[in-house]
């Protein structure tokens, strides 16, 4: 059944879209392009550990993995409304639905991403290394993580309308609170000190070293957050299970 929904999910986004699978590729480098721009050659935004023209790689290892986390969650927040004629009228797992959403949101960002590493190694900026099989280690975390806060906030979403106004508020701070746009080297030791509790910077911070192949890889940090992670996954799916009784109520 996940697998139905997941390509209902993704068949659904391209449908009446004939440049669709021309988009997918196109706009990803598009986005790059016009953060490269701005941050990389107006800001001139640099990593003191690299080129200069690694920068771009730098840029587009830690953009990718924001985009599908942020667009995941902000369309996962917002599923049990979005399906509320289901609620209560067919017998249905929302959890699957969410799930599949998740998952082909990842998967449209992950092509894109993939697009976007092969231009950086055809034009010669990264070179082919077998390190970068390692990505995939960082994006189910990510993935994890976007499934137990999008279970938590799509439920707590019935109860309470302001949560979507919550996300759109924070997400860019956490955004700019996140080494994505530069190195967690130009921060001050008591802002750098903390960034270990921020599960995006481990996350980001892994796919960037892979990337530019530079940098011991933060493995324990991958550790310490699978843990929570899958602890945090647990206590959404319990608290989603305990209140999905009552959404038709709210709904």
């Amino acid at each position: 059944m996940i697998t139905y929904f997941l390509k209902r999910e993704v068949s659904d986004r391209f449908i009446g879209n004939s440049s669709a699978f021309f988009w997918l590729f196109f706009q990803p480098l598009a986005t790059l392009a016009v953060y490269y721009f701005v941050f990389g050659m107006i800001f001139k935004a640099r990593v003191p550990e690299l080129p200069e023209e690694m920068f771009v790689a730098f840029l587009s290892a830690g953009l990718w993995p924001w985009m599908a986390f942020s667009e995941s969650v902000m369309r996962a927040a917002q599923l049990v409304l979005n399906k509320k004629d289901l609620i209560g009228k067919v017998k249905i797992d929302i959890k699957i639905l969410l799930f599949a959403d998740v998952a082909a949101s990842f998967l449209l960002q992950m092509i894109g991403f993939v697009a976007v590493v092969l231009v950086l190694v055809i034009s010669g900026i990264i070179g082919f290394h077998w390190q970068l099989v390692l990505l995939i280690l960082p994006m189910l975390l990510l993935f994890g993580l976007t499934l137990a806060m999008g279970l938590f906030l799509s439920a707590l979403q019935v109860f309470n309308r302001d949560v979507k106004n919550i996300i759109a508020a924070v997400f860019p701070l956490w955004f700019f609170m996140t080494p994505i746009i530069y190195s967690a080297s130009r921060l001050p030791e008591s802002i750098s000190h903390w960034l270990p509790y921020n599960p995006l910077f481990v996350v980001v911070d892994f796919c960037q070293k892979t990337v530019v192949n530079q940098g011991d890889l933060p493995w324990q940090g991958m550790i310490v957050w699978t843990v929570i992670v899958l602890l945090l996954l647990k206590l959404s799916v319990v608290f989603f299970n305990k209140t999905a009784p009552v959404f038709d109520d709210y709904l």
